[in-house]
């Protein structure tokens, strides 16, 4: 079982060098240079991904309107904001001379990493039917809410086939799966010292972005960024939450035009 709190030195073997005190994601670094790093990534990360966003809206005919643009166009998107953001990580660690490692950035055990990562899908599906059901218990509008983040979600989504689909959903979770899973939540843990506040920090912060969706799409996005976190420090791979979260994505979008959510 992975310790999450304070570890400064070995953690539960993994399949980084099976039974190796040496854990990777453990930064080396100032605070100070760190704090700087993580200021400018994210300055760099959502100055692209609003600059991307505006081009959209251009093409679109200055409308704003996502769903007027075809699939592709929005996976093109997100292809360009994956390249910025690895271009972005490799001068941060060049920079500092860190190994890719350090963002769980690895090569080795990728087959591995990769049945992880359907793990963690079939984990974040669990996650959802329990949150599910609790908030219908809890709050009979719960339902409401999700339905009327379910329509946002239609407007902003054009309707998509299964490889377009995925092929979009990737290019989402690796531009998000390496700057916050990867990058942010690595340098928060080297600034606070504990895994657990930088995946609660992390996860707020992910979760904040999708306010305009609603309270309970944060609510439930925040879980599911934990979830994502936990299984990316646990495995040492960034490979793992890419996997699940691109699973995920790719379900969502084909399931929400399927299925509606009752009143």
């Amino acid at each position: 079982m992975v310790e999450l709190v304070g570890e400064v030195g070995p953690i539960s073997p993994g399949p980084w060098r099976e039974g190796s005190s040496t854990n990777p994601l453990i930064v080396a670094q100032g605070r100070l240079s760190i704090l700087s790093d993580l200021v400018l990534a994210c300055l760099v990360f959502f100055g692209a991904l609003i600059g991307l966003e505006l081009a959209l809206a251009v093409a679109a005919g200055g409308e704003g309107e996502a769903a007027t643009i075809p699939g592709w166009a929005l996976g093109v998107q997100r292809a360009l904001l994956s390249v910025v953001t690895c271009l972005l990580l490799f001068a941060l660690l060049w920079k500092n001379r860190q190994s890719a490692a350090s963002v769980g950035a690895r090569a080795d055990g990728a087959l591995w990493a990769c049945l992880w990562g359907v793990a963690c899908y079939l984990a974040i599906f669990g996650y959802l039917i329990v949150v599910s059901v609790s908030l219908s218990l809890l709050w009979p509008g719960a339902y409401q809410a999700m339905r009327q983040a379910q329509e946002h979600n239609l407007e902003r989504i054009p309707d998509m086939g299964i490889a377009m689909a995925a092929g979009f959903s990737l290019m989402v979770a690796v531009s998000e799966e390496a700057i916050f899973r990867g990058f942010i939540v690595t340098r928060l843990r080297a600034l606070c010292g504990s895994w657990t506040v930088s995946l609660l920090v992390s996860s707020g912060f992910f979760a904040a972005l999708h306010i305009p969706q609603g309270v309970v799409p944060v609510v439930i996005i925040f879980g599911l960024s934990f979830i994502l976190g936990l299984w990316f420090v646990w495995r040492r791979n960034v490979i793992v939450p890419i996997v699940a979260h691109m699973l995920f994505d790719t379900t969502s979008i084909i399931l929400m035009r399927q299925i509606t959510l009752p009143q």
